[in-house]
């Protein structure tokens, strides 16, 4: 097969386009050559966490790989033929990645979830790092919002979080558990009522006072009740804290995090999150920004689907062109009110 020519600078110039390339790679079987691997950040090319992804990608597939080194920014990924749901195996596999920092492991799943929904096999995978990262989505936000989305689509997917991991500690451990499925297009278009509104607060080696604070601020501003509070100290690496809201609509779910910092009261950490809660809820559309373009491919695997999400980002963007470039989907962008914008997959015609 051809092999897919990708420039890492274009559109958001992230890692992004080194996972989404991996996964489309493995699905499709085309080889990919991708240069100025992350040239939009501040430290450009490979790092700890991109690796990992690499390594996943590598064994999920038995690829050959070259330019898979710290800094590196060129990579060359071919998949093996022999690595697709053609050929599964018969026996449960059980795989393990360690970042060996503190390095997002969402970000790593985000690479082989759709790889393994596409193999459809009996798969237990433990990645070992950052659980809570800034700039990439917490373990708390995919086991509430991603996890079920695919369910929906006929995804057979469970996400044990076993240990936290906040940064700059990392040391969190996470479970996924995959059973064969196959994906069906769904459409998101609208989320209905509001049914259930949740706040949590998780502190590692600091005090509770931090959580209790968060809660108090969030129960305030948003009205809750009492039994719609919920707070954690839990035991792990280094220390570190997080809020979340959780909403559960008629149609849908969507959270909203942040990570405590040194210097910021709790109070602030726990402001930001109503504040993005209270944005989403101006605008009536059912996902969020950030849940927008980790929807992409597996509505690709699926054949097809939809979603109005709040507004676009670069991201989304980015991950689009992408799977046109794989040759994966057609995938069109219609403004609506509000900056919400309508996001369909469908197949290629040619």
């Amino acid at each position: 097969m051809n092999t897919v020519q990708l420039d890492g600078s274009q559109g958001e110039g992230g890692g992004q386009i080194l996972r989404s390339a991996l996964s489309l790679s493995v699905i499709t079987g085309r080889p990919v050559h991708i240069h100025n691997i992350r040239a939009g950040r501040r430290k450009p090319g490979l790092m700890r966490q991109h690796l990992s992804c690499v390594t996943a990608a590598k064994g999920l597939s038995m690829a050959a790989v070259s330019g898979a080194e710290l800094g590196s920014k060129t990579l060359e990924f071919a998949p093996s033929v022999g690595a697709s749901q053609n050929a599964p195996s018969q026996a449960p596999q059980t795989w393990e990645f360690n970042i060996g920092s503190a390095g997002s492991s969402m970000l790593v799943a985000q690479t082989i979830i759709p790889i393994l929904l596409h193999l459809r096999q009996h798969v237990a995978v433990t990645i070992i790092g950052g659980t809570h990262n800034p700039l990439a989505p917490s373990a708390d936000y995919i086991r509430a919002v991603f996890i079920p989305i695919l369910a929906r689509m006929g995804a057979q997917i469970t996400l044990v979080l076993e240990r936290y991991g906040f940064y700059p500690a990392g040391g969190g451990r996470v479970l996924l558990q995959f059973q064969p499925s196959t994906l069906q297009p769904i459409a998101l278009m609208e989320r209905g009522a509001l049914q259930n509104l949740h706040a949590s607060a998780v502190v590692q080696g600091l005090p509770h006072e931090i959580a209790e604070r968060e809660l108090a601020t969030l129960q305030q501003r948003l009205k809750l009740a009492p039994e719609q509070l919920e707070s954690h100290a839990v035991d792990g690496f280094g220390v570190g804290n997080t809020v979340q809201i959780t909403a559960q609509y008629a149609h849908c779910s969507a959270a909203f995090w942040a990570l405590g910092e040194k210097g910021r009261s709790s109070e602030a950490v726990a402001c930001d999150v109503a504040k993005q809660f209270s944005a989403y809820s101006q605008v009536s559309a059912p996902v969020d920004a950030h849940l927008a373009d980790q929807l992409l491919l597996p509505m690709t695997l699926a054949g097809g689907g939809e979603f109005v999400c709040t507004h676009a980002t670069p991201h989304l963007y980015t991950n689009a062109d992408v799977i046109a470039a794989f040759g994966a989907a057609e995938i069109s962008f219609t403004p609506m009110p509000q900056g919400a914008v309508h996001v369909k997959v469908g197949v290629p015609t040619n």
